[in-house]
Protein backbone atom coordinates (compact mmCIF):
# COMPACT_ATOMS: atom_id res chain seq x y z
CA UNK A 1 0.00 0.00 0.00
CA UNK A 2 3.41 2.18 0.47
CA UNK A 3 2.50 3.18 -3.61
CA UNK A 4 -0.64 5.18 -2.93
CA UNK A 5 -0.31 5.97 1.17
CA UNK A 6 -0.62 9.79 -0.04
CA UNK A 7 -4.06 9.45 -1.32
CA UNK A 8 -5.59 9.46 2.25
CA UNK A 9 -9.37 8.65 2.19
CA UNK A 10 -10.52 12.33 2.20
CA UNK A 11 -9.27 12.25 -1.07
CA UNK A 12 -10.55 9.36 -2.10
CA UNK A 13 -13.38 10.85 -4.89
CA UNK A 14 -15.00 7.42 -4.67
CA UNK A 15 -16.42 7.67 -1.26
CA UNK A 16 -18.84 10.43 -2.40
CA UNK A 17 -20.06 9.14 -5.93
CA UNK A 18 -22.68 7.02 -6.70
CA UNK A 19 -21.41 3.09 -7.08
CA UNK A 20 -23.08 0.79 -9.53
CA UNK A 21 -21.91 -2.67 -9.49
CA UNK A 22 -23.09 -5.10 -12.44
CA UNK A 23 -23.74 -7.88 -9.54
CA UNK A 24 -23.90 -7.50 -5.80
CA UNK A 25 -24.24 -10.24 -3.49
CA UNK A 26 -26.71 -8.94 -0.54
CA UNK A 27 -24.71 -9.54 2.32
CA UNK A 28 -21.26 -7.91 0.85
CA UNK A 29 -22.80 -4.63 -0.48
CA UNK A 30 -21.42 -1.57 -2.61
CA UNK A 31 -20.76 0.50 0.24
CA UNK A 32 -18.12 -1.61 1.73
CA UNK A 33 -16.26 -0.44 -1.80
CA UNK A 34 -15.51 2.83 -0.15
CA UNK A 35 -16.42 1.82 3.72
CA UNK A 36 -12.92 1.09 5.91
CA UNK A 37 -11.64 -0.76 7.37
CA UNK A 38 -10.80 -2.98 3.77
CA UNK A 39 -11.62 -5.98 5.79
CA UNK A 40 -15.36 -5.61 5.37
CA UNK A 41 -15.45 -5.98 1.90
CA UNK A 42 -17.56 -6.33 -1.79
CA UNK A 43 -18.57 -9.14 -2.91
CA UNK A 44 -19.94 -9.75 -6.96
CA UNK A 45 -22.19 -12.44 -7.86
CA UNK A 46 -19.67 -14.02 -10.28
CA UNK A 47 -16.46 -14.11 -11.16
CA UNK A 48 -16.19 -12.90 -15.38
CA UNK A 49 -17.48 -10.18 -16.97
CA UNK A 50 -18.01 -8.01 -13.56
CA UNK A 51 -17.69 -3.86 -13.67
CA UNK A 52 -18.33 -1.44 -11.39
CA UNK A 53 -19.50 2.16 -12.68
CA UNK A 54 -18.63 5.13 -9.84
CA UNK A 55 -20.68 8.66 -11.10
CA UNK A 56 -17.94 11.27 -9.89
CA UNK A 57 -21.20 13.72 -10.26
CA UNK A 58 -19.35 15.83 -12.32
CA UNK A 59 -16.02 15.46 -13.96
CA UNK A 60 -12.52 15.67 -11.65
CA UNK A 61 -9.26 15.11 -12.36
CA UNK A 62 -7.85 12.00 -11.23
CA UNK A 63 -4.23 10.31 -11.50
CA UNK A 64 -4.96 6.68 -9.25
CA UNK A 65 -7.28 3.81 -9.53
CA UNK A 66 -6.62 1.15 -6.73
CA UNK A 67 -8.28 -1.68 -5.35
CA UNK A 68 -6.81 -3.10 -2.24
CA UNK A 69 -7.80 -6.01 -0.28
CA UNK A 70 -8.70 -8.57 -2.95
CA UNK A 71 -9.23 -12.31 -3.73
CA UNK A 72 -8.14 -11.81 -7.49
CA UNK A 73 -5.00 -13.60 -9.29
CA UNK A 74 -2.24 -11.85 -10.70
CA UNK A 75 -4.29 -13.78 -14.28
CA UNK A 76 -7.00 -11.76 -13.33
CA UNK A 77 -7.97 -8.88 -16.50
CA UNK A 78 -8.34 -5.68 -14.52
CA UNK A 79 -9.58 -2.27 -16.95
CA UNK A 80 -9.99 0.77 -15.38
CA UNK A 81 -12.17 2.75 -18.09
CA UNK A 82 -13.69 6.79 -18.18
CA UNK A 83 -15.79 9.13 -20.16
CA UNK A 84 -18.20 11.97 -20.56
CA UNK A 85 -20.95 9.56 -20.15
CA UNK A 86 -21.86 6.19 -17.93
CA UNK A 87 -20.54 3.78 -21.56
CA UNK A 88 -17.44 4.81 -19.95
CA UNK A 89 -15.96 4.90 -24.00
CA UNK A 90 -13.23 7.62 -23.47
CA UNK A 91 -10.65 6.43 -21.91
CA UNK A 92 -9.20 2.67 -20.92
CA UNK A 93 -5.83 1.57 -19.36
CA UNK A 94 -5.07 -1.95 -18.03
CA UNK A 95 -4.54 -2.41 -14.37
CA UNK A 96 -1.94 -5.46 -13.26
CA UNK A 97 -3.47 -7.47 -10.23
CA UNK A 98 -0.94 -7.81 -7.26
CA UNK A 99 -1.65 -10.45 -4.42
CA UNK A 100 -3.48 -8.43 -2.24
CA UNK A 101 -3.99 -5.16 -4.51
CA UNK A 102 -3.92 -3.24 -7.79
CA UNK A 103 -3.87 -0.23 -8.93
CA UNK A 104 -2.81 2.21 -11.80
CA UNK A 105 -1.14 5.61 -12.09
CA UNK A 106 -2.73 6.35 -15.11
CA UNK A 107 -0.06 7.78 -18.16
CA UNK A 108 -1.62 11.46 -17.35
CA UNK A 109 -4.10 13.15 -15.26
CA UNK A 110 -7.70 12.12 -16.84
CA UNK A 111 -11.32 14.32 -16.11
CA UNK A 112 -14.00 12.69 -16.63
CA UNK A 113 -16.85 11.87 -14.31
CA UNK A 114 -17.65 8.30 -15.14
CA UNK A 115 -15.07 6.05 -13.61
CA UNK A 116 -15.67 2.12 -14.33
CA UNK A 117 -13.54 -0.79 -13.50
CA UNK A 118 -14.27 -3.89 -15.04
CA UNK A 119 -12.43 -7.26 -13.65
CA UNK A 120 -12.56 -10.79 -14.55
CA UNK A 121 -10.83 -13.60 -13.07
CA UNK A 122 -11.55 -17.36 -14.40
CA UNK A 123 -8.61 -18.76 -12.69
CA UNK A 124 -10.02 -17.83 -8.68
CA UNK A 125 -11.20 -21.01 -7.08
CA UNK A 126 -14.36 -18.62 -5.63
CA UNK A 127 -17.32 -17.96 -7.84
CA UNK A 128 -17.03 -14.39 -6.96
CA UNK A 129 -14.75 -11.37 -7.05
CA UNK A 130 -14.33 -9.51 -3.47
CA UNK A 131 -12.85 -5.99 -3.16
CA UNK A 132 -11.97 -4.49 0.12
CA UNK A 133 -11.58 -0.82 -0.68
CA UNK A 134 -11.53 1.53 -3.67
CA UNK A 135 -9.45 4.47 -4.19
CA UNK A 136 -9.49 6.83 -6.95
CA UNK A 137 -8.00 9.97 -6.88
CA UNK A 138 -5.48 12.79 -7.93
Amino acid sequence: MGNFAYLVEDNNKAVAATITPSTEDTLYLRANLVTLPVAKTFRTTSKTGQDILFDLGSALAIDLVAIVNHNMSTSATITVKAGTTSATTDFSQAMTARLTDAFVLLSSTQTYRYWKIEVADASISDAFIEIGYVLIGD
